[in-house]
């Protein structure tokens, strides 16, 4: 499953966690990762996915921008590894919630990448 292998590099550049699903503690700073859509090339080879990255902050909102900023230098470094053919942001925005005041941005990314065998 090529999230994992993203989460791992995201914990190694962002030095917070990182999770699949919303921990029952949050951190004060942290990111979410989700599937949103995939599809599989010829031969199941070479693959795409779509994530969502969640970047929330505690804080502030421009703790939560600055964290998502962070997500999207790490997600372009995920180029340098051969696996990875293409890492497309195709948007990001706000995602706090106002009831909770629970800061946060979200990233939507475009991945094209060679599935492991």
């Amino acid at each position: 499953m090529i999230e994992k292998i993203i989460r791992e590099k995201l914990l190694e550049a962002l030095g917070c966690g990182v999770y699949f699903t919303e921990p029952a503690k949050p951190p004060r700073e942290y990111v979410l990762i989700g599937r949103i859509g995939s599809s599989e090339g010829a031969a199941r080879v070479i693959n795409s996915v779509l994530l969502a990255v969640r970047s929330i902050n505690a804080d502030s909102i421009g703790g939560a921008m600055e964290l998502n900023e962070r997500v999207k230098r790490a997600m372009a470094e995920l180029e340098a590894d051969d696996r990875f053919t293409r890492v497309r942001c195709n948007s990001d925005s706000d995602l706090t919630d106002p009831e909770t005041r629970r800061f946060g941005m979200q990233a939507l990314f475009e991945i094209t990448y060679y599935e492991e065998e």
